[in-house]
C-alpha cells in the first residue's frame, strides 16, 4: 500500500521578539587639566540608519556643547546640566548617515574645555522615527558607593536605558549598578576615570524605576538617563511551518 502524503496547511505565525543591539562605543577623554578648543573620540565604524547616543562632561560653566561627526549627522540635545562647575550633555542621532571611520567631536560655544569625558554608543534595532522615550537628570553629593537617578517611567517594550554619570573628581572607578551592564570607563581603561556609561534593556514597560551606578568617588556628581525605543514591531520575524502527515 502506498502511503499518501497529506500535507496539512497548518501554517502559523511565529514572532521572534528582538530588542536593540549595542554595536560599539567610542570614547574620548583627558584628565590632565589641559585646555582644548574642541575634543574628539576615537574613530569607529557607524552603520547607516543605526541610532547613536552621545554623552560628554567638561569642567566648565555658562557654555553649551555642540556635537558633530564625520558622517555629518544631526544631533538632538536630550539632557543638558550645568551645576556651576561641570557641564554634562547627552545628545542623540535617530538615524545616522553612516561612516566607516566616524569620529565624534564636541565644541564649546565659547572658550575652551578641560577635564573632558566622552562616550558615544551606537545601537541597531532602535526606533529611528521616534527614538527617545524619556530622559532624566540628577545631581547630588555623596561619600562613595552607589549613586541613583531620579525615577522614570517607560512606555514601550525593549527600551534601552543608557546611563552616563560623572563624579567631580579624578581616580574614580565606575561599576555596573544592579540590573545594568556594558560599563565603559572614561577615558577608556583609565584608572583615573572621570565618567562612566552603562546600559540595560527593559523587555517590558517600567513604572517609577531608577538607575543605579556604583562608583568609588566621594564628591558632587551628575547623572543622566536616556531611554531609546525599539523599532516598531520589535523586529519580529514571521515564520511559517507545515505539519506533514503520511
Amino acid at each position: 500500500m502506498k502511503h499518501l502524503a497529506l500535507t496539512l496547511a497548518l501554517a502559523f505565525l511565529c514572532i521572534d521578539a528582538h530588542g536593540q543591539t549595542l554595536v560599539n562605543t567610542a570614547v574620548g577623554g583627558d584628565t590632565t587639566g589641559s585646555t582644548f578648543a574642541n575634543f574628539s573620540t576615537n574613530a569607529v565604524s557607524t552603520t547607516a540608519t543605526n541610532s547613536v547616543i552621545a554623552c560628554a562632561r567638561v569642567s566648565d560653566t555658562g557654555i553649551t556643547l555642540t556635537w558633530s561627526d564625520t558622517a555629518l549627522d544631526t544631533f538632538v540635545s536630550q539632557v543638558n546640566v550645568d551645576d556651576g562647575s561641570t557641564i554634562l550633555n547627552c545628545s542623540t542621532i535617530a538615524s545616522s548617515a553612516g561612516n566607516a571611520s566616524n569620529v565624534y567631536k564636541i565644541t564649546p560655544s565659547s572658550g575652551t574645555v578641560r577635564y573632558v569625558g566622552m562616550a558615544v554608543r551606537q545601537y541597531s534595532g532602535a526606533n529611528t522615527g521616534s527614538l527617545v522615550d524619556v530622559h532624566a537628570s540628577t545631581t547630588g553629593a555623596f561619600t562613595g558607593g552607589t549613586i541613583t537617578s531620579s525615577a522614570y517611567t517607560t512606555t514601550s517594550a525593549n527600551e534601552v536605558a543608557v546611563v552616563f554619570a560623572t563624579i567631580e573628581q579624578l581616580s574614580v572607578t565606575y561599576s555596573a549598578g544592579t540590573g545594568f551592564g556594558n560599563v565603559t570607563q572614561v577615558p577608556s581603561g583609565a584608572s583615573n576615570g572621570i565618567a562612566g556609561m552603562e546600559d540595560r534593556t527593559y523587555t517590558s514597560t517600567q513604572s517609577g524605576v531608577t538607575a543605579p551606578f556604583v562608583t568609588t568617588g566621594g564628591n558632587a556628581w551628575i547623572m543622566a538617563v536616556v531611554t531609546l525605543k525599539a523599532s516598531s514591531g520589535g523586529g519580529g520575524v514571521v515564520r511559517r511551518r507545515a505539519n506533514v502527515i503520511q
